[in-house]
């Protein structure tokens, strides 16, 4: 009688790789031999053909937010996270407490560390880490979910937020009180502040992203584009603020650490950005109202919110050092609307590795505008940068809005 554990152990790997990761575990109780295949001190292998045979991405083809390639990959412990975030994601009730932040630390990490597409167009370059979590993740159910059933520790609201940034819009948030409570957010000056940096930080000046902030901003302005060039409301790939468009552009052959404008600042800009009747702005952030108590939200029952669209062509000025980060140095701007209107800025990273975009403007002799964005996707998306326009000024009546910036690629542009 021939045992499993007689078979030669190329066919045994075989054999594993067409296991779910999940029945692993039990075939490796079931004897020794097995037991030291599996886990033993020479398992790379094994785990590394149980990773490859998943559909996910192959690790060592990918990039991280910022466009870097990775050093190494731990198969073993990569896929037992994203194993346990898969039946989290599936089963929401058999999570732990002290397990859900490192959940969602991993869905984040398999969206921001994917392969880059090699052209705007990327015509089968879809990444298959987003085609997995979004079918995992649907209609967004989980989102409503996690964050309804209590209230979130800080870090674990943070993590949230930001992947519901980089998942998008989800039929679940056309929600006419979910929507109300995103622009109640923006336009509320009480995060607008100098500890902010009147941009989506957190408020404690740590310069650090507010992901629930973001949040905010991109359903608003995802809401505001569905409503003007949306197709449907059945799918986040309708509108560019969502995962599908979160993929690294980045031409086969160039290297990111060599490139000054890793950033692809330099070319023609989409800049949309959303308002609302400025009577009902002051209204709405009444100074007689005490901070502590809330402001009436229910003025969004009948604001009429716009959104305008002006096109920039922005140009690279200069490259400044960054000694926190040798390969992505600062870069300088330039920007020009039809040659009347003129903006200044720079784009940068934070110190927790995100994308700042900050930029002036008005005409050569008075700027008035204060920008301040940060990237939604990998650097060098579609996704592009979403922020809060305001004056330079930052007095107490001066208006506020969202904004978005979108790179206009032309699909022969970087091939």
């Amino acid at each position: 009688m021939t045992f499993l554990a007689d078979l030669s152990l190329e066919i045994i790997e075989r054999i594993l790789f067409a296991l779910d990761p999940l029945d692993i575990a039990y075939v490796s109780q079931t004897s020794r031999f097995f037991h030291e295949i599996i886990y033993g001190p020479l398992n790379q292998p094994i785990w590394r053909g149980l990773y490859l045979a998943q559909p996910l991405d192959d690790p060592r083809r990918t990039v991280t937010r910022i466009g870097s390639r990775r050093d190494d990959v731990d198969w073993k412990g990569e896929l037992q996270r994203i194993v346990r975030a898969r039946t989290v994601m599936k089963h929401p009730t058999v999570c732990r407490r002290q397990e859900r932040c490192e959940v969602l630390r991993t869905c984040i990490d398999l969206l921001t560390h994917v392969p880059p597409m090699s052209s705007p167009d990327g015509t089968g370059e879809t990444s298959r880490n987003i085609r997995w979590l979004q079918r995992l993740l649907g209609d967004g159910a989980f989102f409503v979910e996690h964050a309804s059933c209590r209230a979130l520790p800080e870090e674990e609201e943070q993590l949230l937020s930001r992947l519901h940034v980089l998942y998008g819009l989800t039929r679940k948030d056309f929600d006419p009180e979910r929507r109300r409570a995103s622009q109640a957010f923006v336009y509320s000056l009480r995060h607008h502040t100098s500890q902010r940096t009147y941009a989506p930080f957190m408020p404690d000046g740590s310069m650090r992203v507010d992901w629930v902030f973001m949040w905010a901003l991109v359903h608003d302005l995802g809401m505001l584009f569905m409503d003007t060039d949306g197709e449907d409301v059945e799918g986040s790939y309708f509108c560019p603020l969502s995962i599908m468009f979160c993929q690294s552009i980045i031409p086969r052959g160039m290297d990111l650490d060599n490139e000054h404008d890793w950033a692809c600042v330099e070319g023609l800009w989409s800049l949309r950005y959303g308002f609302i009747d400025h009577r009902e702005f002051i209204l709405y952030n009444d100074p007689s109202v005490p901070g502590h108590e809330p402001q009436d939200t229910t003025i969004f029952d009948g604001v009429d919110e716009m959104f305008a669209t002006l096109d920039v062509y922005f140009r690279v000025a200069g490259i400044e050092p960054d000694p926190s980060h040798p390969t992505r140095p600062k870069i300088k701007f330039i920007g020009e609307v039809d040659g009347k209107f003129d903006f200044v800025g720079f784009v940068k990273l934070t110190d927790d590795d995100q994308v700042w975009w900050h930029q002036v403007g008005g005409t050569a002799n008075q700027m008035v505008w204060n920008a301040n964005a940060i990237g939604l996707g990998n650097v060098r998306s579609r996704c592009g940068f979403i922020g809060v326009w305001s004056t330079i000024f930052h007095d107490a009546e001066d208006p506020i809005g969202p904004f978005w910036l979108q790179r206009e690629f032309l699909i022969d542009e970087d091939e």
